[in-house]
């Protein structure tokens, strides 16, 4: 029980020896930029919306709203 114990002290907080469990696919996500706040995600996190044939992604619903509303807005002055 002590060598346990001694042996667990050995390792530092947070590490251990088992392997991290990583999904299979989160090496292929690639990453996306939003346009409205520039934060970088990866592609299956992000909220999305598709414009002139083109997909958009974003960090939140907040950023998707000021994009949609801002595009509005530039529509409604053409």
């Amino acid at each position: 029980m002590l060598r346990k114990l001694v042996k667990s002290m050995a390792v530092p907080a947070g590490k251990s020896d088992r392997p991290v469990d990583v999904p299979s696919d989160a090496l292929s996500r690639r990453l996306v930029r939003d346009p409205v706040c520039g934060m970088h995600l990866t592609e299956g996190l992000a909220v999305t919306v598709r414009q002139g044939g083109e997909v958009l992604y974003f960090c939140s619903e907040e950023c998707r709203e000021k994009f949609v509303g801002t595009s509005k807005k530039f529509a409604a002055n053409a």
